[in-house]
């Protein structure tokens, strides 16, 4: 879980570093600072008397970015970065198991059926006979 929520979540599908040393160091930061947010959001729950396993990741990074963008101007009164991190929890809706949801995921086409016949109409069997008189003269259909 927690690589899921460090690549898409925090936004590290690619680095920025240019060489293989300076991406590591970039990715032990990245991951450091996404453990150091979570126990401290987590301690802050504690203190609620919330359930750690409740903390949203996402809700966590959107309330420490929202600190840290609005710390001179709080947009709202009273919102702290500890009241923030005591709302950043997960819906309280069961989670189902979606690993084998609409599997197989191949495309399932029903074989073509038999052919349907139906007889010409009189309207259509004129209409052959004048093309084919038509064509025999050397006129465009």
């Amino acid at each position: 879980m927690f690589y899921r929520h460090l690549k898409p979540t925090f936004q590290r599908r690619k680095l920025r570093s240019a060489s293989a040393e300076n991406a590591r160091v970039e990715m032990e930061w990245s991951l450091l600072g996404l453990w150091g947010m979570g126990l401290y959001a987590q301690a802050e729950l504690l203190r609620a008397g919330i359930a750690p396993k409740r903390l949203s990741v996402a809700k966590m990074l959107r309330a420490f970015r929202r600190i840290l963008r609005d710390y001179l101007h709080p947009s709202e009164h009273g919102k702290t970065l500890c009241r923030l991190l005591q709302d950043a929890l997960m819906d309280a809706y069961p989670r189902k198991n979606k690993t084998s949801r609409e599997y197989p995921r191949k495309k399932q086409e029903k074989p073509p059926g038999a052919p349907q016949i139906h007889p010409a109409t009189l309207a259509q069997r004129t209409r052959a006979k004048q093309i084919r008189t038509e064509t025999r003269k050397g006129l465009p259909a």
